[in-house]
């Protein structure tokens, strides 16, 4: 559009040149030559312009694609150790059951949860424009609970026996975790309750808890990197369950009151 505009221009002047031949010669040829060369410079300008702008878009997206496929990688070479740790910490929490060692373990197989939850959140990020990484099959919600239960103890499951959904069994999981860790880091509640319901096709889950709630305006919440005070996360949780949700070809739905707590209404394609 700027080089036709600029091309436009060369040719409305020369014309307005041709228009004006009544002029002295020596003008006519003087404003001609003009035109011309200063025409063509601002032409020239701006096609090198335009092609470097081009060039340096591309090896900026040759950069961020490098850039993704190495955080994919070392995140992924991360979680394989990272699990490992985890498990011999919920052993080692086992083993040391009611001793004074107790609580440093807890602390310690929470802050293990979180990293690996992190990683896994880094991971998810650096894939959410790949269609392949995700795998839609038929899941049992109330199975899913239940796993996330083992590492999350004060939650309370109202699922049904066979209640089953269309999702990624990755993804339906991460969407789970990063709204109970959000429940537990953020809104600071001790207990979380997940209940579903059947409509038609649909499947209803609804998780909430007992915590400190969000005063805020909940249309803002799920959006990337957008702190809504000075103690909250970096919306990376929220936007994953959003995105990853809606990537299932759901939708989820966020309610809080302060200090009443904060519920999440997930919907999800029913399996038949």
């Amino acid at each position: 559009m700027t080089i036709s505009m600029a091309s436009w221009w060369l040719i409305y002047g020369l014309r307005q040149i041709e228009k004006n031949a009544s002029l002295a010669s020596v003008q006519i040829v003087r404003g001609e030559r003009m035109l011309h060369w200063e025409g063509l410079s601002l032409i020239l300008l701006i096609l090198g312009g335009g092609l470097s702008l081009l060039y340096y878009s591309l090896r900026e997206f040759r950069r961020n694609k490098d850039l993704k496929e190495f955080f994919a990688t070392l995140t992924h070479e991360l979680k394989t150790p990272l699990a490992s740790l985890r498990l011999q910490v919920e052993s080692l929490q086992e083993d040391l059951a009611n001793t004074e060692h107790s609580r440093l373990m807890e602390r310690l197989a929470g802050d293990a949860g979180r990293l690996e939850l992190q990683l896994e959140n880094a991971l998810f990020l650096a894939s959410l424009g790949d269609s392949d990484q995700f795998h839609i099959e038929n899941l049992d919600l109330r199975e899913i609970s239940v796993q996330l239960q083992s590492h999350w103890p004060e939650i309370e499951i109202e699922v049904p026996e066979k209640y089953m959904v269309k999702a990624d069994t990755r993804a339906l999981e991460g969407v789970l975790k990063n709204l109970i860790q959000n429940a537990r880091v953020h809104g600071h509640a001790t207990k979380i309750k997940m209940i579903a319901t059947k409509e038609k096709t649909q499947i209803h889950l609804r998780v909430e808890d007992n915590g400190d709630g969000f005063s805020g305006d909940t249309g803002g919440l799920g959006q990337l990197f957008k702190r809504h005070t000075s103690h909250s996360g970096s919306g990376v949780g929220l936007y994953l369950a959003k995105t990853l949700t809606e990537k299932m070809q759901g939708k989820i739905e966020f309610e809080s009151k302060a200090k009443n707590g904060f519920t999440a209404r997930l919907t999800l394609r029913g399996a038949l």
